[in-house]
């Protein structure tokens, strides 16, 4: 299945990620197609779509990223249900809208 969608995978034992259009060549290999023009094989465990929207400082937002919105501080992850991305935590989920302000978190050390 080839796809003009955006997606991000992530090298097979590794945290290396990879951008670009999803490739399935064979029953459960997936392949991300870059805009340099490879294919680039993936884990299958953590492929994640493009929200299609960015944070307050121009990242691109995809699922199971983890964001906070603002003004607040209470972490939310990207999820994908009922045919939308939501922001969802352990007490509240929400639909994500282009008008919420959100801050990519990039660790969280608890």
């Amino acid at each position: 299945m080839n796809s003009p969608r955006r997606y991000r995978g992530f090298l097979p034992k590794s945290t290396t990620a990879v951008y670009g259009s999803l490739v399935e060549r064979r029953s459960r290999e997936y392949y991300i197609y870059t805009d340099e023009h490879e294919f680039v094989r993936i884990s299958n465990r953590h492929i994640c779509l493009f929200t299609g929207l960015k944070d307050i400082h121009g990242t691109e937002l995809y699922e199971e990223d983890l964001v906070r919105r603002l003004p607040g501080n209470q972490l939310y992850q990207i999820q994908y249900h009922h045919a939308g991305f939501w922001l969802v935590s352990k007490w509240q989920s929400a639909p994500i809208s282009e008008s919420m302000l959100l801050e990519k978190v990039e660790e969280v050390h608890i």
